[in-house]
């Protein structure tokens, strides 16, 4: 069956036109091969043009990416069109890091030899992201040569999108807290190994040991059951991390790291971890086509859960970190609090102390910027350390 398209219709008005133009007729024979020779040819341009910008390109990631191991990256073509595409180049743009820094990436390039309606065509390349955070694909670049080969034409195709890569835990354990703190934390987790201190049951999660909890097989119901003891103010810890969107980019990069070390040296401890920030811009993350992530965690005992959360940490909060605290009516009651910030105000400090004794085993730990000054009053009850 012969459709009649638009490509169809050039390639005859112009071999009429010609024909009719011509003097002799016999001569108009030889113009109207010569037109349709020529309709080819302009086709031959035309159609890569009108390729490029009918392209439907997908971009996937097969696996949770974590800083410092292979990130494989799938690009996936699709043709649904009517006129076949060949020699067709396709270059992936290089991500950029969200919260910046050096990035030394070359992406691999696919190149579509011929492709027919309803097949797809898929390549994969591999690269390393240095740091964690959010990497943004800005797009791909996308060339034809049309089925003669006689022009390359590169059309940007604006395919964004964005992965998430999680942190791996730091090689080395900060000293965070003080050696009355983790003889306190020590024999606290002793007394949860007997059986008249349990208080409640949870369901198992990744990383549970014997040595720490009580399990109990429940074979009927298919799932493991964890008996846990009760835990005391000084074993829950609150970190707060200020994600206003006025601070530096190269300021709440080390923001970011110091958080790092503080969650995983609370988790060494085994603390039961609350982790708190400012709401995220939804507008921000729909654009990058990902989910708004969740900015406030309860009960993160296992590095995996905390992960996320940290590499999600981005300077894009409307309003302050003492705004937030109040709306949502976040206590810091008895546990051991961790602030990160690098201004905190003096009214967030002092709402942070409220009820906070300096004789406890549960100082509030401050990480700032070099110029700032704690009030008189407050200097008993903070421990302020520098940003590393």
């Amino acid at each position: 069956m012969i459709k009649i398209t638009g490509p169809m219709m050039i390639l005859f008005l112009t071999a009429v036109f010609l024909f009719f133009a011509a003097t002799n007729v016999q001569v108009g024979w030889v113009y109207l091969v010569d037109a349709l020779l020529w309709s080819v040819v302009v086709m031959a341009f035309v159609l890569p043009f009108v390729q490029l910008r009918r392209l439907q390109i997908k971009r996937h990631f097969p696996a949770a990416p974590y800083a410092g191991q292979p990130l494989q990256v799938d690009i996936e073509l699709s043709h649904t069109r009517r006129w076949p595409l060949a020699f067709v180049n396709l270059e992936d743009l290089p991500p950029q890091p969200w919260r910046g820094g050096p990035v030394e990436i070359v992406p691999e390039k696919g190149f579509v030899l011929s492709l027919s309606r309803g097949e797809s065509y898929r390549y994969s390349y591999h690269f390393v992201p240095q740091t964690d955070g959010v990497y943004v694909f800005p797009g791909l670049r996308a060339g034809s040569f049309g089925p003669l080969g006689l022009i390359g034409l590169y059309w940007k195709q604006k395919n964004a999108s964005a992965v998430v890569v999680r942190p791996l835990p730091p090689a080395q354990v900060m000293k965070l807290m003080s050696d009355e703190q983790q003889v306190a934390l020590m024999h606290a987790r002793q007394r949860s190994h007997f059986s008249e201190d349990i208080s409640h049951f949870r369901e198992y999660q990744p990383g549970d040991n014997k040595r720490s909890i009580h399990w109990k097989n429940t074979a009927k119901r298919q799932k493991l059951i964890v008996a846990e003891a009760r835990e005391e103010p000084f074993q829950q810890a609150l970190l707060l991390v200020d994600v206003c969107q006025d601070q530096d980019q190269a300021v709440f990069h080390q923001l970011a790291r110091q958080a790092e070390r503080v969650c995983h040296a609370l988790l060494e401890n085994q603390m039961e971890l609350s982790c708190f920030a400012q709401t995220a811009d939804q507008a921000v993350w729909q654009s990058l086509g990902l989910p708004t992530p969740e900015r406030s965690l309860q009960n993160v005992r296992h590095w995996d859960k905390a992960s996320y959360w940290l590499a999600t940490l981005e300077p894009d909060a409307p309003e302050q970190l003492e705004e937030a605290l109040s709306r949502q009516g976040i206590s810091a009651g008895e546990q051991l609090v961790v602030l990160v910030s690098a201004r905190p105000s003096p009214d967030l400090l002092r709402r942070l102390c409220t009820g906070r004794a300096a004789e406890g085993l549960t100082p509030m730990i401050v990480f700032s910027g070099p110029d700032v000054q704690l009030p008189a009053d407050l200097i008993p009850l903070i421990s302020l350390r520098p940003l590393a």
